[in-house]
């Protein structure tokens, strides 16, 4: 075929007498192959130069003297850059067939090239399948091949172009189907395996991605592929902990609390008594906790938890105190709905809705509607960023003063050491309540006179969180370190104010009140806290539990300052331990 062509150019295009009658190269003599030789080069210079028809004419000039694989490769290039790619891939051929096993790898990307401007796309996609098991084709020459096989797939089908346009427009299903099917045709493709996982990570089957992503690895271990599907891969073991196996999955708890300093105070409507303040009390409490999840499809979840905080057991209660154990029983019913979003490979939206009930001895004492999204950046494999924002409202059955809206704004910032086992995280949270805080009051009668307090405790504030924590394997458990600091500012001052009311004996009215003793401070709170977490696995579904934490408060406020029946500064101590059942 190319001798037959070759003819005709050499009769009607550049009239080269002879040109179809090509000696084998064993018939050369000396000065044959000497003419050759000088010719061929001349070829490659006028090449360079790029005066292609030159080149074309010395090349066919010198097959007169003898067949070479090389004058056939430079050749087909000439032809090629004159976009005659017929001819280009006649000569190609003819240089492969020379070649024979031994053919390079640039000279088979060549031919496929002229392939594919001729649109002949099944031979050209068999030729640059060829280059990519080439066992001496470098990464930059497989990265070429790769890079027009696709762009030959995308010409002949329109399955990578379905595939890229769901990708990017974040239809992930239907890209991971288009990839699945251009796979059949390149299935040893970096790109399409990378993408692929992509595409199944995004649509959260973990499975899939993880499988696609490492053969990513295994054909192309240095490339940036390899690179991007580590991360990935990284990504997706830490989200498949937390991601069940099962539509319904949840746990349930139960425990024992000790409490060095069960907080009294500010729950009872009868806040005032001769004595100021009460001691701290030392007990110990059961705790339970239910947590049920159903997964209604692989973005939205469903949970409710019930969770028995604190069921004091009264071992310091004294008949003497207004208030005991049983009056600081507290549970907590939450119903949460979870979104989670892929919005790209390396971002995520965590979208939470939630409402709780908060009961205190046996009587609702809050409720509280909530909206949380949580962005979540995977900006490296050993860093993982969180944005979280979330509003709430929440209302008390009693303490009316104490209604609020409130938000939080806050960061977390995960740097994964060794593996994922072993992290560091650095917190900061903001948090803003804005509460009623109006004035309430009560009046009290003590031999025929009145006396009228006036009082608020502010819940108005500005809260500022710094945590550091550090999560490490020890064994079969593992152990979680960490501290907090907080500075609470409240935004309205607490207020008491005391008042006498006499009675005018003449008329019976009250006479003008007369202030016997008034305060307003801003209150201000430094907290410190310090926890340990111990996380021990016994058995496929047991898990042992120990948490200890220490609290310490610094108020500006006492009961000398502002009447209250405990200390706003305090030391609190809890160490609890419980057993999870996972099912």
């Amino acid at each position: 075929m190319f001798r037959a062509r070759l003819a005709a150019l050499c009769l009607v295009a550049i009239a080269v007498p002879g040109a179809c009658l090509v000696p084998a190269p064993w018939q050369l003599t000396a000065a044959q192959a000497q003419a050759a030789a000088s010719l061929l080069e001349q070829g490659r210079q006028a090449y360079a130069d790029e005066r292609f028809t030159e080149a074309i004419e010395l090349l066919l000039h010198a097959l007169n003297q003898g067949e070479q694989a090389e004058i056939y490769d430079y050749l087909g290039r000439a032809y090629y850059r004159l976009a005659t790619y017929r001819l280009a891939i006649d000569a190609f051929s003819a240089a492969q067939r020379l070649y024979g096993e031994s053919t390079p790898p640039m000279l088979l990307l060549s031919l496929a090239q002229a392939y594919t401007n001729a649109r002949e796309h099944s031979l050209a996609q068999d030729t640059f399948n060829q280059v990519l098991n080439h066992p001496e084709a470098d990464p930059d020459i497989r990265q070429q091949a790769e890079t027009l096989l696709l762009q030959s797939l995308r010409d002949q089908s329109s399955a990578y172009q379905r595939a890229q346009t769901a990708f990017r427009a974040g239809r992930y299903d239907e890209a991971r189907q288009a990839y699945e099917e251009v796979l059949q045709l390149i299935p040893d493709s970096p790109e399409i395996h990378f993408y692929l996982g992509i595409s199944a990570y995004q649509a959260l089957d973990f499975a899939r991605a993880r499988q696609a992503l490492q053969r990513t690895i295994a054909l192309a271990p240095d490339s940036d592929y390899a690179v991007s599907a580590r991360q990935n891969l990284e990504v997706i073991e830490r989200l498949e902990q937390n991601q069940p196996s099962r539509p319904f999955y949840g746990s349930l708890s139960l425990g024992t609390l000790a409490d060095s300093n069960v907080n009294y105070g500010e729950v009872a409507a009868n806040r005032f008594s001769s004595n100021q303040s009460e001691s701290a009390l030392q007990d110990l409490a059961s705790t339970l906790n239910l947590n049920l999840n159903f997964s209604l499809n692989q973005i939205t979840t469903l949970s409710y938890s019930y969770n028995l905080q604190r069921l004091y057991w009264g071992l310091n209660d004294n008949p003497e105190r207004q208030l005991n154990s049983y009056d600081y029983n507290q549970q907590a019913h939450q119903v949460w709905m979870q979104h989670r979003i892929p919005l790209l490979d390396w971002l995520t939206l965590d979208l939470g809705t939630r409402s709780n009930m908060v009961v205190f001895a046996g009587e609702i004492f809050s409720l509280e509607a909530g909206l949380r999204p949580t962005l979540t950046f995977y900006q490296t494999p050993n860093m993982v960023t969180r944005a979280i924002f979330d509003l709430a409202s929440e209302r008390y059955a009693q303490l009316t003063e104490r209604d609020n809206l409130n938000y939080s704004l806050g960061l977390d910032q995960f740097l994964y050491l060794w593996n994922s086992q072993t992290w560091l995280r650095f917190s900061y949270l903001f948090n803003h309540v804005l509460a009623r805080d109006s004035l309430s009051s009560q009046l009290f009668e003590e031999n025929g006179r009145f006396r009228e307090i006036e009082y608020r405790y502010a819940s108005s504030r500005s809260d500022n969180m710094l945590g550091i924590g550090f999560h490490f394997p020890v064994g079969p458990a593992s152990l979680e370190i960490g501290s907090r600091f907080n500075f609470v500012l409240y935004n309205q001052p607490d207020v008491y104010r005391e008042n006498r009311i006499s009675i005018n004996p003449l008329t019976g009215l009250p006479l003008p009140r007369q202030e016997i003793s008034s305060n307003e401070v801003f209150r201000e709170d430094t907290r410190l806290s310090f926890y340990i977490l111990l996380e021990w696995q016994l058995a496929e579904h047991w898990r042992l539990l120990s948490r200890y934490n220490r609290s310490t408060n610094v108020s500006n406020i006492s009961p000398d300052v502002i009447r209250t029946r405990t200390n706003r500064s305090y030391l609190k101590d809890e160490l609890e331990l419980s057993l999870r059942w996972e099912f």
